[in-house]
This record gives C-alpha cells, sequence and structure tokens, in this order.
C-alpha cells in the first residue's frame, strides 16, 4: 500500500515537472513560478490543484469543496490548515507564504449549538 502511496506521489511530482516545462514552452514571457501544484488533503483524499499564488484562499476552499463533492452551503465550517495554521481565507496563496507543492488540509469544525 505504501509503495501504491509513494508512486502516486512520484507520477504526481511528474505530472507539475511537465505542466511547468509546457508553460515555459507555450509562453516564455510569463513567470512561471507564478503557477502553483497544491495538495489540498481532506480525511479520505488527496487531490492536486494547479493554482496561481494571487488565488484568494477563501475562492480555492469553494473550488475544493466542489471537487471533493462537499456541499458548498457548509463552506463557513470548512477551513484549511497549512503546517498545523490557519490560513486566512481572505488572503492570497502568496500572503499567507504557500510554496510550490505544499500540501493543504482542508478541515471542518462543526457547527455550534
Amino acid at each position: 500500500m505504501n509503495e501504491q502511496k509513494e508512486n502516486i506521489a512520484v507520477l504526481e511530482d511528474r505530472e507539475a515537472e511537465l505542466f511547468e516545462s509546457e508553460e515555459v514552452q507555450r509562453h516564455p514571457e510569463r513567470e512561471t513560478k507564478k503557477i502553483l501544484l497544491i495538495y489540498i488533503k481532506t480525511i479520505d483524499a488527496r487531490l492536486p490543484f494547479r493554482v496561481r499564488e494571487v488565488e484568494i484562499i477563501g475562492k480555492l476552499k469553494i473550488q475544493a469543496m466542489r471537487r471533493f463533492g462537499i456541499d458548498v452551503s457548509q463552506a463557513p465550517q470548512y477551513f484549511f490548515l497549512y503546517q498545523g495554521k490557519r490560513l486566512e481565507e481572505s488572503k492570497t496563496l502568496e500572503q499567507e507564504r504557500i510554496p510550490n507543492k505544499a500540501e493543504l488540509f482542508l478541515k471542518n469544525e462543526p457547527a455550534v449549538g
């Protein structure tokens, strides 16, 4: 099982490298460092997302919820964690210093009451 997870991680890394090199070939004038490959995890799954550094974290949360099949009306109950720190939804990935290939955790806090 661990070997399978390692193989998947290697394939995802290769995919990211190919994407970055294709971006440079198609648009050499663009700074490819602005495009990040971010992995978002829930308790059950892990998915890759290609996003720009200037992506607002709250918007990314909604995109992630949709891809994971989570009802977006529950968005106020969800948040991202990165290295144990809760990310501010009004900030960008760049402002929160999220690097390429970072792993964000999409967590939910039960409604109070």
